[in-house]
């Protein structure tokens, strides 16, 4: 990844073995154990993604830009499709994460106070509904939790189920970690 010119926010493949991430107008695929980035596809005028997931098939959702809706292209035949719509208010849908189901995903809104938070959408018949209130992105944790920031607390759901998350938030489990802010996962030994 240091040799991506542009390379931000990337993901990982189901295999484990490799990376996604979108740079240079393009949708990039490169291996965990090094090489060059192969391009997949053309994804056109690219600002500064934010974000992707990449389903046990080879179906990508990414956002190619921090001003539109997600996509979703498949690794083998590069058909790039809209599966999410800004509406009034939102600025941008990003961070997704696809569910173990394969169908279901979760994804972070940038919208006005109103409609800011995390939503739970559909592949197969494009259904989003909000889920919770949110200043970050959300991680699916087994068996069923969402982990989030609201302000400075991280916060965690459980039973994630479509349209509700039930259970109290977990309030406190840490705090401090600022605003909207994508944790960073690394070696604290060094």
């Amino acid at each position: 990844m240091r040799r991506a010119f542009c390379a931000a926010y990337p993901f990982w493949a189901p295999d484990g073995e490799h990376l996604g991430f979108v740079a240079e107008h393009n949708l990039k695929v490169v291996s965990a154990n090094g090489g060059p980035p192969q391009n997949v596809c053309d994804v056109g005028s690219v600002q500064d993604a934010r974000g992707g997931a990449w389903r046990s098939e080879d179906l990508v959702l990414f956002t190619p830009d921090w001003q539109t809706g997600l996509f979703r292209t498949l690794i083998s035949s590069c058909d790039v499709k809209p599966v999410t719509t800004l509406e009034e208010g939102e600025s941008s849908h990003r961070w997704p994460e696809v569910l173990p189901d394969g169908e279901h995903f979760i994804f972070f809104s940038s919208a006005v106070a109103q409609k800011s938070g995390l939503y739970l959408g559909s592949l197969s018949d494009g259904r989003v509904t909000r889920l919770a209130d949110a200043t970050s992105f959300a991680v699916y944790a087994e068996p069923g939790f969402l982990v989030f920031l609201r302000g400075q607390t991280l916060i965690d759901i459980s039973h994630v189920r479509w349209g509700e998350a039930r259970g109290e938030p977990g309030l406190g489990m840490m705090s401090g970690y600022g605003d909207a802010l994508r944790p960073q996962f690394a070696d604290q030994a060094s």
